[in-house]
């Protein structure tokens, strides 16, 4: 379920990241194996990790392409997988969605649809930031992800 859009205005994040295809069936799995990754790698680290995220620089189909890491504070020395990125800062629109992984797809038409309705247009990045540790909470009801989606500039330039 989706609650809470709205646009607005954010600065760039520092993270780290492991770059990743795959089929659509397997995305939440291979998400799993590489934030494991990621965190094991980050605890060796002098850094506290953020939250985990995924980010999406261009539309699903059979494949899947995405970059799924933490969020820091501090930069850390890369690896021949993990990489430093930056997430997008400026204009973006933000949502929370409520519920399992599986019902993502959801919320994002909903959010597309809230977006055309403010007259708006969406840019072409995405990501999701896991606010709940299913670990932690085992209801997937009760799990929250945080959306992001860069809007197209209103204003050449912006």
């Amino acid at each position: 379920m989706l609650s809470n859009p709205e646009i607005t205005r954010i600065e760039r994040q520092h993270a780290v990241a492991i770059h990743a295809t795959v089929s659509a069936d397997r995305v939440g799995e291979t998400m799993g194996q590489l934030f494991g990754e990621v965190y094991g790698y980050l605890s060796t680290q002098p850094t506290r990790p953020g939250m985990p995220f995924s980010l999406y620089r261009e539309p699903p189909g059979e494949t899947i392409t995405f970059d799924a890491g933490a969020l820091v504070t501090a930069a850390v020395p890369e690896t021949e997988r993990i990489k430093s990125i930056t997430l997008p800062g400026g204009r973006v629109v933000k949502a929370m969605h409520t519920g399992p992984y599986d019902t993502l797809a959801g919320s994002y038409g909903e959010l597309q649809a809230w977006v055309t309705e403010a007259g708006e247009q969406l840019g072409e990045v995405a990501w999701e930031v896991y606010l709940t540790d299913p670990d932690a909470e085992p209801d997937p009801a009760k799990w929250q992800t945080e959306i992001f989606w860069t809007l197209a500039p209103a204003v050449e330039g912006e």
